[in-house]
């Protein structure tokens, strides 16, 4: 069995498509990274994200990041961007794990409940398990 070996000439080579984004734009990706780690409010002392459903600022600028996104990633598997997907219901929330788990940044979510008056209304939380101090410089 061959063994194959990138040479800096192919990284290079805008011809070999998508597979080299993560070689070709490692800053600009890292750099993306930290921007959506910033508007999550993702820090070193604070590794959690819940209120992403309630903020439409962050929404929207969640979906603002997809032209760059598209750019600097390989996106073919990512659920958003699939054509036959169900549901487009919190695609600010497919972007973001699907960003996340691109960088191999690792999370674990989990279902809670908050009582507002006599409402109780679900939520999901999501807890960032990696070390992300790289990306909060």
């Amino acid at each position: 069995m061959e063994s194959t070996i990138i040479t800096n000439k192919e990284l290079d080579d805008p011809t070999k498509g998508e597979r080299f984004k993560k070689y070709r734009y490692m800053n600009e990706r890292k750099e993306l990274t930290k921007k959506l780690l910033q508007l999550l409010g993702i820090s070193s002392s604070n590794k959690m994200f819940n209120n992403i459903d309630v903020n439409e600022e962050t929404q929207t600028a969640i979906i603002n990041l997809v032209p760059d996104i598209k750019k600097y990633y390989s996106i073919a598997k990512w659920y958003y961007f699939q054509k036959d997907k169900v549901s487009d219901v919190k695609p600010y929330i497919s972007i973001s794990k699907s960003l996340l788990k691109d960088m191999g940044i690792k999370f674990e979510s989990f279902q809670g409940s908050r009582k507002l008056g006599n409402k109780s209304t679900t939520y999901t939380s999501y807890n960032i398990k990696s070390d992300i101090s790289v990306y909060t410089n």
